[in-house]
This record gives C-alpha cells, structure tokens and sequence, in this order.
C-alpha cells in the first residue's frame, strides 16, 4: 500500500507543480458549488456518499481547509488516529494535535502557504490517540475555481510510523533496488538515487557528492528551495579536511545521523546558517563504498526533526550500500564501454596510420581517429624545429589563437612546451593544479579557457619529435586508463611521424641514385689480375673520397670493412674457379671517416689459357638504399614492439592459405598456451572457441579465416574459449582483410581482447541482483537457497554448498550446486559420507563459530592460503572432488549465525581471491538477511497461529468445569493442528499413571487408539521411561527420528506392540503438565505418516498448550476439592447468601429508585433505577453529594437534615437529569445502621407523570361532568317541557311528544356510549381484550345510517358520505364499528368551523397479492391536529394543545377507536395539518374473522363516543 501512497504523493506533486502555472491552472469546483442541472438531487447525494466513503477507506488521511486556513473537513481517519471529535479538530483545533515542539513552526508553514497559495510539504509529529506520537508527511495543494478564484487548500496526511514497518521497507528496498537494476549509466543510476529515494523516504532533500582530486564534489541536488548561486558554490566541493558531517562520513567510512538541528550547530556551527536557510531539521550522511574504499557521499536532508531508530538506519543505509553498488556497476560498465571504444579507436588509428604517407596524413589520423573518445575540447600536435615548437595540426582552438601560437620557443613555460622539453608526460587536473605548476592562472590566450591539460611528448628512435597537447573545458581527474590510452596514441603518433620522414628521405635516396645510376653508374672499374692493377673511372673520388689515381687492389682492401673481407674474398674466389661473374655487397670506410656501403658487380674473363686474365666491374654507392631498409627494419621492429605491448592479442594470417605469420605475446597471454602459427586454416582447430549454444568453432568459422576466405569484416563478436591450462575464459574478436592495390586479399588481421574479467564482473552484477530478487520473491528458505546456490554457479564458482544450522546448532547441508550437472547429482549421492560439517576442525564449523569469512586459495599446497586449516580427511576428500580453491562465508545477520555458504573451484576454473571473498562474503549477508527475515516472519505467523490456538483451547475449556472433558476436546483440537495422535496421561493419587484421553488424526485409526487405551489404561515408570522421566525432571522431550528398536522396546507384549505399530510412530514430543510447582502428568504428542518431525522450536507451543491443560486440570480439582471441603459451610451460609442475592435482586429489581448515601449524604450505591431516573451510570453518582442532583442543593440537604432518627422522612423534591432536564419525585429517607457505621436509604418514585396524568385525569373528569352534563340537561329539558304540557292540561301532541322522547332517546344513548368508553378504557388499562360479536355488516349501509343519523341532529356542518362500490360486505361487529364510525363523526364535527364540510367515504381495494380491504375515511376542515401532537394522537387522555377553549372531550375515544380497529386485524392512521383538517383512514380486512375477546355476557356493554 504505501507504494500506492509514494506514487499519488508523487502525483499529487507532479499535479501540484502544473495547477502553480499561470497558463494551465487546474480549475477545481468549489466544495459548495451546486450540483449540476438535471442531475437528481438523490442522483447527487449517492455520489458524495460514495466519494465519502472511499476517503474514509482510504489509508491515508483526507482534509480541506477556506482560504483563511480553517479547516473544513477531516476524513474520518484523522479521528480514528488522534482521538479528536470534530468539534475539537475543526477550524484550528487540529493543531492541538501536533506537538509542542513542532505546533509553532507547523501553524506559520500552513497559513503561510494559504497566504501564498503554494503547494505545502510539511513533515511534523502526531499525537496518537494513546498519547504516543507518530511521524506524519502533509502534502497539499491549493485549489481554484473556473475562474481562477483561491477557495483553500486539499491535502493529505500520511502515517510515516506505518512505514517504516519492517515489511514496507523490505517493499520500498525491492522497489529501489530494481530501479537501480534497471539504471545502465551512471547518468540513469543518479537519477534514480535523487528521485526513487527521495520519494521512498519522504526526504526534503538529498545530495550525491563524489570524490575528486580536490575534495567531495557535489554532482546532484535537490532540495526544497532554490539554491543561490552564493550556496551553490559553497557547497559545490568541499576539501577532505573540512569540517562537515558529509566530510566527516568520508573521512571514517561510518554514516553520521543529525536527529535535529541542535546536534548540527553543536557539532558544526559554521552550517547552521545554511541548515536554517533551507529548513533542515535533521539529515544522514551515508559514505558510497568501492570495497574498501569510500568514493561518495549520499546526503537526506529532512524538515521536521528525525529519530533515527536502528531500524531506520540500517535501512537508509542498505539503500546507500545499494546505490554505491549500482553507481560502481555504472562505472564499471561505462569503464568497460570506454576502455572498448578507446581499443576500436586504437585498432582504427594503427589502421590508418600504417596507411599514413606524410606528416599531414599522420596528424589528420590522430585528430579524427584518437581524439574523440578523450572528451578533449582541443587538441594540437607540435613539432620540434631546432630551438622552436611548430603547430602542424590543431582542432578545437580559434584560428586567431593557432595564428599566434604557430611557431613559439621550446622554452616557453606551457604544458605542451614542457612535455617535449622535459620528456615526460604532463597531467594538470585542474587550474589549482596549474597555478601550483607555474605560479599563474592559465592565460586565456594560450589556454583557451580550459580547466585541465594533458601534455606528452612525441619520442621515436630515443629522439624527441615533438609534443601532443589536450585541453578539457572542466577539471577532471585522468583514469589510468585514460593515462595509457593517450600515451599509447602518442606513442602511435610519434611512431607514425617519424617513419614518415623516414620514408621521405628513403624517397629522397632513390631519387639521387636512380639519378647516379643513370649517369655514370657509380663508378666502373678495370682489374688486371696478372699485374694488380685496377684502373677505376673518375667518379671513384666522387664516391669513395679518395684520389682516383689509386691502382693496387690490396690497398683498397684496407678500407673495406674487416668484417666484409671474408664474404668479398669467397666470393671473388669462387668466380675466379669457376669463371663467370659475382655479385657482393660491403661497406667501405669513406676517406672522410664514415661508412659508405657499395654494390660491387663484377665478370672475370679468361684467358686463352683458360686462366683468370681480368675483372671487369662496377660499384655502385648504396649506402642511401641501405639506409632505407634499415629505417624500414627499425619501422618493423617498432611496429612489432607496439603489436607486443597492445592489450589487445593480434595475429595476421597470409591469404588464402591462412598460414598464421605472426601473433603477439597477447595471444598467448589470452590463451594461456604459446602462439600456435597454424599454417593453414584447417589447423585453425588449435584454437579452441565455442559458440553461445555450446557448438565448438568450426575452424573455417573463426573470425580470421572468415576475413580471409570470404572478406568479411568482424566486429566484437564474443566467443568463449577453452585455454591451455583448461580455464574457460572470454573474448571479443575483430578481424578484416587486407588488400593490397588492386583489391586483392593478401592477408588478414584479427584481434582479441580478453573480456574474461568484464564477463566475470557482470555475472557477479548479475548475481548480485538476482540473488536480491530470489531472496526477497519468496520466504520458503530452503526453496530460495537453493536458487541463489545455482544462480552463483558458475558466476562465481565451479560448485556450491549451502549449510544451514537446525534447531540443535548441527549445520545441514540444504543446497548443493555444480556446473556439471552430473557432477552434482554425483555430489548429491556422496554427501552421506562426506566429512561431518560439525567436526570442531571443520572449515564450516570454524566459520559458523568465528562468524569471519575463510578463504583456502590453494588446497594443493598446505603452506600457502591456509590449506593447513583443514583437517585431513576433508582437505582430501575436497581434492578428491576435484576441489582446488575453496572459501567458506557465514550467513550472519543481527549477531546470530544461521549457517555457512561453502564454494569451490578446480585448477582450470581458476584460484579464489580476495574479491572472489568480498563477493561471497555479501552474498552470505544477504541470505542471512533473507533468512532472519523468513524466520521472523514464521515466528510472527507461528505465534499467531499459537495464539489462535491457545485462545480456541482456552475458549473451549471454559465451555465445561469437567476437567477431563476440557482436556480430551483440547486433544481433539490438537490432533492434527500439532500431531497426528495425541495421549494426556495424568498422575493419579496412587502414583500411576491413568490414560485420561488418546486421539488419533485417521478415522481408521481411532479405533486402535481407543483400543490401546482399553487394554493399556494404566503405564507404570517401567513401561514408559520418557514419560515418567518428562514428569519426575518437568522438563520436556523430543525424539525427532524414532527408530523401530525404540519403540518395541517400549510395549508390554505382543498386542502392545502391534497397536503402536499400528498407531504410528515417527517422532514424538512429551511436555510435562505442572501447575503451582507440581508436576499432574504429561502430553504426549505423536507424529507418524504426515512425516512431520519434531524440532526444539516446537516445545514452546507444546508447553504452552500443556500449561493450559494443567491449569485446567489443577483448578477444576482445587474446585472439586473446595467443593467437598465447603460444602457445610456452603449449607451453613445459603441462607445469609440466599438473603444477600434477594437483597441485591430486590435492590436491583424493584421499580422504585434507592439511593443510599453515608453520614454525610455523600452517595455510596444506587440501584439501577436510580441511573434510568436521573440519566446518569452508576458509577458517575457514586462519590456525589446527594446535593449535585438536584435543583435545589439547600432542599436536598434540609430534607436530608430533617430525617428523623427514628423513622423515615416523606417529602417531595425536584431533581436535575444528566440531560438537563428536571424530575419530581416523591422521596422517603431514613437512617439504618450497617457494619460500616449509619447510612441512609433513600427510596425515590418518580411521580412526573403521575402528576400529569392527575393533572389530565382531572381535565378528563371535568371533560366526563361536562359531556354528562349536557345531555342530562337535554333530558331534564325535554321532561320539564313535557311535565309543563301536562300540568297545564294541554292534550298530547304525538309530533311533540316524539321530538321531546327523540330529544331523551339521543341525550341517553350519547350517555351511554360515554359510560361504555370509559368502560372499554379501564379494560384496556387492566391488560383486558374488547369482546367482539362478528357477523356479516354491509360497511356502506351502516356508514349510510350513521351518516343519517348526524345528518338529522345537525344542522350546522355539511355531512356527505361518498361510495366507490354499491356495498363492501365483511365480518366484522357492527356495533364496535357504529361506535368507530360514531366516534369520528362526532369530532369531525366538533373541531370543524360552522358550515364547515364533512365526508365519510367507503371503498374496497384489492392488493396484488390477493388481500382485500375495506377502507372507510373520515376527512374534515377543521381545525387540524398539531405535528408534534400527531405521534400521541391515540393515546389515552391525550387532546391536541390546539383544543383548549374550542370544544370539551374526555381523550379516550380516539384510543378506543385504535383498539377496536387492530382486534378486527385492521389499522388506522391520520394524516393532518393544523389549520386545514384532518383526514382519518381505517382499514378493516374482508376475509371472515373469529370471534374474539370476551362473551357478550360478561357484564360490560361496548360503545364509542366522540
């Protein structure tokens, strides 16, 4: 999750910077801008409740805040996390919630970024709702509206305590680590260090610092503001002897931490102002190492204090170990890129150079073909003429600048000038290192404005030639292999030129003596041999020097070289023998001191005699030509002498036969064999290559056979070869034809580079992140040590074996590893009788011991790389197994030893080194990393799984107090969570053994297991040793491999035998029951087929489970015993608890409130009625004067002072309720003396309501006089009428007699419905049904006679009934439902106006499914029932607040109405606003009912009035 977090912070940022641009502002809807139109309101409303409840999920937490920075809104996580309400957290009173020492600066950052309306990054601490506090990252952006207004800000809180969480480092670690991987420069590489790790740790800043000449450079920053151009270069270096805790990290090789700026300023207080400037609170400085060597520095800069917590720290610097690792692949891999580029560069000059004819060709060669890979800004090539220096090629300088400098004095204090006048190079890596040369700053006009120089000189044949010059625009530091390189190419140069010369001066030579020959052709000579004397023409002078008169051959022989005498004399000899002529070359001292060579050329002539008589000759002078040839001899020998020293091995073949001419000392050194000059392509097969599938190299397939048979040009094409000494080794080969003037291949040239080392080195990358991704993909570590034992072979080794330590510190070998993948299952077969890893003299015990790495170089030798360390048999069965090399690294993390990685390697593999450790030695760091990593996570998980167990265990023995059925469900449950069959065995008081429970995991099985528990029940020590071993000492044990010998020896006979045979035996664990100190037996737990095997890390589960048992079993027979043992006691005390329980029942469970206080009416208990009266718990009226309750406190306490002591006290008070309102209640208080001295009981009644229903009684009764009033009036009016009629003798009038008997009939049955409500209302009261009499009733015509009926007595109101359907026939009783009907009618009318419109309306509605109902409505104008008044409507006594004053009624009638209708199985409701009448619907069921309640005769008469 928090990687979803880092991306949408990451977002939220990238968001953040685009909506701060004025031309793309992001225009975010007001949070009280309406809903759109035609969008529903619901339509809307279920939108915000879905966008509500995913901020609520969300892991983060959500807030927003008005443009004055108040806070708006807070997701319901802020709550959840600090504790707050919102109440306290809105506005500003979130920051209650910061602590202290950050609240300051965290309120002027946040107003201050509403004030500026810019994005806020705020790091601060959270108070936790446990009062702990949290480290928490606020990021937030400000928000506008369509038209650009500012409404406040959105933001974010993330909770930085939850990650930094072990497996969310673990996380971000995988995370950054791949990106690393994935980085191929070191360009990539920074970019990744500066962003994935800035993002990942929530850093305000970071910065990489490399080192330099002059000190630590920073190469990259951000930070979180700008940095000025005056920080910027304060910063920029800072020298190795500063005072600097990124200097001080360098300098020892240790990271240094600040948790806040205090720790800077006392320890650098010459930063603290820069700290201060950008907000620096607290930062690490984490060293980048090379091996041994600290070439960097990473810098965190964060704005919020920082306690850097173990965990913290090891993982910031895990990161930086990391980075230090990819940034150095980086290097590597661009050093490797460089160094291939410089040799094709090189490989290219030498090409075009043997191609070069003049000076002006050798200097084009060198500008275009050598300088580009140097990254020079310029370069110029000078030559020495007498005293001076000549430019005779530059590029990269002004014209004006090669103008004045073209020819300038050997003398002149430059570089270049210095590099030819001194002979050696010249290496100035920065203008310090320039004013430290020469005392000056570079002078623009010569310099150019460079910031580094390199100057060589150009020497050939021991003669300074002249100088090459580079200029780089930036200080840099030159590489060694920069250095080579361009001395090589000013080697090659030098080379180049002078053979130039050479051949220009060759060609001058020809020229004279082509011109000579054509002349006189040297000179001529004539010997006579029978006189001696020569005669030579005039040119001899010419040549020779001496005077040409000179006429005795034997003085010319003085002057011949006394080394040539012997081969001219052969020569002349055998031509004076044999006749004819002679050719002969020799040097001749010239007159003047030096040597001239001549070509003599002679015919002697014979006589008649057939002797000798003369020799006729010539000589020409060829001292220029020999001259020549040895300028190309000394050309060749430098040639070969360059071809010896390249790095590259190169061997040139003739075409076509492919005959191998010659090949440098490279080819062997690569090879590691002498060179082979095949002497035809078929025996090219010397050699041998392999292809990338593992195909040998066909001979005709090799590179230069392929330049030479088919012309083809290779380039870098890599192969790997079998050496001599049988290594295996890598190269990349480049090979092309040479042609000569028509186009013809002559010959080819192919060259190998060895790439063994950079193959070597990348596989070792390779391994490194492969081993970190096998590492961190899974947590089964067997499964992954196996992986990285494959993956480091062959990368590192020949073979590879993983030892991991088991629960007894016996190494395991778990992993086994070997090129060969014959050889390894050879290995695998041969490791049971390979030496005992735990021998004391064992290199993997010695390691595992020592915790240090051992490294055995040369296993052959036992004086040399510690080969006496090992003992005999395992040094020899090492050689055995081919073994040559051996190193043993331990897998140690945390100061725990886990195991030990063993490599090794055979002679042709080659020997181990110390890098070989450094690689091995990380890879064990990393395993044992991942495997205390695995084994906290299985430890996390175990004791979960412990814990689930145990609190199952536990929950299941508290279902029972019988022991022994506790323990066998316990047993079931541990069957097969922990064994396959499992027995509890308890110590009984006759000192053995019983068998309490036995359960098997296979159903099959159980019944052997309740077999053997049947005919075995009782084990004495004789029978079970490990048992009653395990109870006797209390201490457990485990047998993980149980032998066949072992457990026979354990049965009683035969049968015995065979059920635990039968059973299941392949490791078992016993751990003692004890409680309090006593041992009550033992659990036996059993692994059989699973194959499960027991280890020492399983006692604590078993221990555990089996304390739980014991304390079980201890406290259900301390509780059995205690039973026995109290149990007349108990008898004697049942009745004082028996009375206790009824006290505490009674004082909970009567409805009255009893409050019982001390002497001094401080509460001591209360009942549970006390806390329903007032509102408050138990314990919040416990400890209270009696006095806080009520409203008046000097009432309270003068009732209280005027208890008698001998009697209670009656009064009335008025007490305040926790919710502020008010209750009376009718208290009595007396004292009564308890243990603990006088108490008072104070029994409270609350007569709120009483008092308002005597206060509604009294209204109904005066309502109940009225109502009988007036009809009794109607009576007595019409009887005194009649009564005066016939005192006064009138005769009877039959109209007015029925009016005045109609007039009596109505006033007497209005009566009597008024009796018999106020009858069916006491039944109601007393929990008694109305009695029903159903028949079948036509709902029409009793309404129309009801309505009739009214519309005869009133005259005053409009009374309209309205039928949907001509009848609606039910079962129902008709006399109930004339009382409904009455009831309503009547306070229709009485609550409408004058004139006021009555309607009663029947109809009949069928529902779908099937159901029908009769509906009768009732709707008035009148006067209409108050809201608040219409949910009490039906309640007894109950009247609307709106009827006082507009007509009189009991407020029973609506009540009875209610229950007549729902014991028909109907309902009815009422729908009214006040004002406008009201409208009452019942409805009544059709289908036939039963009859109900009681019988018509049971006295009480049913009847309803309004």
């Amino acid at each position: 999750m928090l990687t979803t977090v880092i991306g949408r912070i990451a977002r939220l940022k990238a968001i953040g910077r685009r909506e701060t641009e004025p031309r793309a502002r992001s225009r975010i809807a007001p949070e009280t801008a309406p809903a759109s139109p035609g969008q529903p309101e619901d339509e809307g409303r279920g939108s915000e409740d879905s966008l509500r409840a995913t901020i609520d999920a969300a892991p983060v937490i959500f807030w927003s805040s008005d443009p004055e920075g108040r806070c708006t809104f807070l997701s319901r996580r802020w709550y959840a996390f600090t504790g707050q309400t919102p109440e306290t957290a809105l506005g500003f009173g979130w920051l209650d919630a910061v602590h202290p020492e950050d609240r300051a600066a965290a309120e002027e950052r946040f107003l201050a970024a509403h004030r500026e309306r810019t994005p806020l990054q705020l790091e601060l601490r959270l108070r936790y709702r446990d009062g702990s506090y949290r480290r928490a990252f606020n990021l937030a952006l400000p928000r506008f509206d369509a038209q650009g207004k500012f409404f406040g800000f959105a933001g974010s809180v993330l909770d930085r305590t939850e990650r930094d969480h072990p497996e969310e480092r673990l996380h971000l670690l995988q995370e950054v680590t791949t990106a690393l991987s994935a980085a191929q420069s070191i360009e990539e590489v920074r970019r990744v260090i500066l962003g994935e790790v800035l993002t990942a740790l929530g850093a305000r800043g970071i910065a990489l610092r490399l080192l330099s000449p002059e000190g630590l450079v920073l190469e990259e920053a951000l930070l979180g503001t700008t940095l000025s151009d005056e920080t910027r270069q304060r910063i920029s270096l800072l020298p190795t002897d500063a005072r600097h805790p990124a200097v001080d990290a360098f300098r020892s090789g240790r990271p240094v931490f600040m948790s806040d700026v205090q720790e800077l300023l006392d320890a650098y207080p010459e930063w603290i102002d820069l700290a201060r400037a950008h907000e620096t609170r607290a930062g690490a400085h984490l060293p980048l190492r090379r091996g041994d060597d600290v070439f960097g520095v990473l810098t965190l800069a964060f704005g919020e204090p920082r306690e850097w917590h173990p965990a913290e720290r090891a993982f910031v610097q895990e990161l930086a170990s990391r980075a230090a690792a990819a940034y150095e692949r980086a290097r590597l891999t661009e050093a490797e890129r460089a160094a291939r580029e410089r040799a094709e560069r090189l490989q290219a000059l030498t090409a075009r150079l043997a191609t070069a004819v003049t000076p002006a060709d050798v200097v084009a060669a060198v500008l275009e073909e050598g300088l580009p890979v140097l990254g020079a800004a310029a370069c110029a090539i000078v030559k020495v003429e007498g005293e001076d220096l000549e430019i005779v090629g530059a590029t990269g300088l002004t014209d004006d600048l090669v103008r004045r400098w073209r020819r300038f004095p050997l003398s002149t204090a430059t570089p270049i000038a210095d590099a030819a006048r001194e002979r050696t190079a010249i290496w100035l890596e920065s203008p310090e290192a320039f004013v430290e040369r020469y005392h000056r700053l570079p002078d623009p006009a010569t310099s150019d404005s460079s910031e580094a120089w390199a100057a060589l000189p150009l020497v050939a044949s021991d003669r300074v030639l002249g100088a090459l010059s580079l200029n780089y625009e930036k200080s840099r530091r030159f590489s060694e292999d920069e250095r080579r390189y361009v001395t090589a190419l000013a080697d090659l140069c030098a080379q180049a030129l002078e053979r130039t010369w050479l051949y220009a001066a060759l060609r001058e030579a020809n020229d004279r003596f082509e011109l000579a020959e054509q002349g006189s052709g040297g000179y001529i000579y004539d010997w006579d041999l029978t006189t001696g004397v020569v005669v030579r023409s005039a040119n001899f002078t010419r040549v020779t020097g001496y005077p040409e008169l000179t006429a005795r051959a034997g003085e010319w022989q003085e002057v011949i070289a006394a080394d040539d005498r012997p081969r001219i004399q052969a020569a002349l000899q055998a031509a004076l023998r044999e006749g004819g002529s002679f050719s002969v070359e020799y040097r001749v001292q010239h007159r003047d001191g030096h040597e001239i060579h001549l070509w003599d050329r002679g015919t002697v002539e014979v006589g008649e005699d057939g002797r000798p008589q003369r020799v006729i000759g010539s000589v020409l002078d060829i001292t220029a030509r020999k001259r020549a040839e040895e300028a190309q001899r000394q050309e060749r020998a430098r040639l070969e002498t360059i071809l010896r020293q390249l790095p590259e091995g190169v061997i040139i073949a003739e075409a076509p036969s492919g005959r191998m001419v010659q090949g440098n000392e490279q080819v062997a050194r690569i090879f590691r064999h002498g060179f082979i000059a095949a002497q035809s392509i078929e025996e090219y097969s010397a050699y041998r290559g392999y292809h990338p599938d593992g195909r040998p190299y066909l001979p005709e397939e090799w590179p230069l056979a392929r330049a030479i048979q088919h012309g083809e040009v290779i380039e870098q094409e890599e192969i790997r070869i079998e050496r001599g000494d049988g290594s295996i080794g890598w190269i990349t080969a480049n090979a092309a034809p040479i042609r000569d003037a028509s186009g013809q291949i002559v010959a080819g040239v192919a060259t190998f580079a060895d790439i063994t080392e950079r193959r070597r080195q990348e596989a070792r990358i390779s391994l490194l992140a492969d081993t970190g991704t096998a590492l961190n993909a899974s947590l089964d570590i067997e499964t992954t040590l196996e992986h990285v034992a494959h993956l480091a072979v062959p990368a590192l080794a020949e073979a590879v074996g993983v030892y991991l330590l088991d629960d007894r510190e016996r190494a395991r070998p778990i992993a086994i590893a070997h090129a060969n993948p014959e050889k390894e299952q050879e290995l695998r077969d041969l490791m049971p009788q390979a030496p005992d890893p735990d021998h004391p003299q064992s290199v993997i015990a010695q390691v595992v011991q020592s915790g240090e790495p051992l490294l055995i170089s040369d296993l052959s030798n036992e004086g040399v790389g510690g080969a006496s360390l090992m003992f005999p048999r395992e040094r020899e069965w090492a050689l055995s197994h081919g073994m040559r090399s051996v190193m043993v690294v331990p897998m140690a993390a945390r100061g725990s030893v886990f195991g030990a990685i063993a490599f090794g390697a055979n002679a042709a593999w080659g020997l181990f080194d110390e890098r070989d450790l450094e690689l091995a030695a990380e890879l064990g760091r990393r395993a044992a990393i991942a495997i205390d990593n695995a084994r906290l996570y299985r430890e996390a998980r175990d004791a979960e799984s412990r814990a689930r167990f145990l609190a199952e265990a536990s929950e299941v023995m508290a279902q029972t107090l019988d022991y022994r059925e506790a323990v066998k469900r316990v047993v079931n449950l541990a069957v097969p969570a922990l064994a396959d069959w499992c027995v509890v065995d308890l110590l009984e008081d006759d000192d053995k053994l019983h068998r309490l429970a036995i359960v098997h995991s296979d159903p099959a099985r159980a019944q052997v297991a309740e077999t053997l528990q049947q005919r075995f029940p009782i084990i004495s020590p004789e029978m079970m040793h490990a048992v009653w071993t395990v109870i006797r000492t209390g201490r457990p044990w485990f047998d993980s491999e149980i032998s066949t010998e072992r457990l026979l020896a354990r049965a009683r006979n035969e049968e015995h035998a065979q059920l635990l045979a039968q059973l299941g035996f392949g490791s078992e664990l016993i751990v003692p029951l004890i409680a309090r100190g006593r041992a009550l037996g033992a659990l036996v737990l059993v692994c059989g087929e699973s194959g499960r095997r027991y280890e020492a890390s399983d006692i604590v589960m078993a221990e555990e489970l089996a304390r739980h048992c014991a304390l079980a079993i201890d406290n259900a027979r301390l509780y059995e015993a205690a039973q026995r043992e109290l149990a007349e006691r108990r008898r004697a005390e049942a009745e004082v608890r028996a009375s206790e329980v009824r006290y505490r029942g009674l004082f909970e469970g009567v409805s009255e409130a009893i409050l019982i206080t001390d002497e001094r009416g401080i509460a001591v208990d209360a009942n549970h009625a006390v806390s329903t009266l007032l509102g408050y718990r138990r314990e919040e009226i416990i400890g209270q004067p009696i006095g806080a309750f009520a409203i008046s406190t000097a009432e309270a306490e003068r009732a209280l002072a005027d208890v008698p002591a001998d009697g209670p006290w009656h009064g009335e008070l008025t007490l305040r309720r926790k919710d502020g309102g008010s209750v009376v209640v009718e208290a009595s208080v007396q004292w009564i003396e308890l243990p603990a001295g006088r108490a008072g009981v104070a029994f409270l009644r609350d007569i709120t309501e009483r008092q308002a229903f005597d206060a509604m009684r009294e209204e109904f009764l005066a309502a109940v006089s009225h109502d009988l009033r007036n009809p009794l009036s109607a009576i007595r009016g019409a009887t005194q009428l009649l009564m005066r009629r016939v005192n006064r003798g009138e005769p009877p009038n039959p109209q007015r007699l029925a009016d005045g008997l109609t007039t009596i009939e109505t006033a007497t049955h209005k009566m009597m419905t008024m009796i018999d409500d106020m009858v069916d209302a006491a039944r109601l009261r007393m929990g008694q049904e109305l009695s029903l009499e159903p028949e079948s009733v036509d709902l029409v015509e009793l309404a129309r006679r009801t309505v009739e009926q009214y519309q005869a007595t009133t005259r005053r109101h409009e009374l309209d009934l309205v039928a949907d359907c001509p009848e609606v026939v039910g079962t129902w009783d008709p006399r109930r439902l004339e009382r409904v009907l009455d009831n309503l009618i009547n306070n229709a009318i009485k609550y409408s106006p004058e004139g006021g419109r009555v309607e009663v309306r029947v109809a009949q509605e069928t529902e779908p499914n099937g159901e029908s109902w009769a509906i009768l409505t009732v709707a008035d104008e009148g006067i209409g029932i108050p809201a608040a008044d219409l949910p009490h409507v039906f309640e007894r006594f109950r009247r609307g607040a709106n009827v006082a004053g507009v007509a009189a009624g009991s407020g029973i009638g609506l009540s009875g109405v209610e229950q007549v209708v729902e014991q028909h199985g109907g309902t009815i409701n009422v729908a009214s606003e006040e004002g406008r009448g009201s409208s009452f619907t019942v409805r009544l069921p059709l289908e036939p009912m039963t009859s109900g309640g009681h019988d018509a005769d049971d006295g009480l008469q049913a009847g309803l009035s309004g």
